[in-house]
């Protein structure tokens, strides 16, 4: 994994950590890498935009495609993004 991706990843995982004092007893401790504001798993119908959105900064059409096709765009932009 690039020291890049590492970087950010620990910069959510304490931005989380600050979400789970400020959520005090009704953190959600599922220990998910993503999740809401309280913990609790991100919920997909919810999460639809913010796909749709970087899908769209990918370059890669939005509509017409399967997302499972969809998906190797994405990882690729963020390759080149974060390397």
């Amino acid at each position: 994994m690039p020291d890049s991706l590492c970087d950010l990843l620990k910069e959510h995982r304490a931005k989380q950590n600050e979400e789970r004092l400020h959520a005090g007893p009704m953190w959600d401790d599922g220990d998910w890498a993503f999740a809401s504001k309280t913990g609790a798993p991100l919920n997909a119908r919810s999460d639809w935009g913010q796909w749709k959105k970087l899908l769209k900064d990918a370059g890669s059409p939005v509509h017409g495609v399967a997302l499972d096709a969809q998906e190797p765009l994405v990882r690729s932009k963020m390759r080149r993004e974060l390397s």
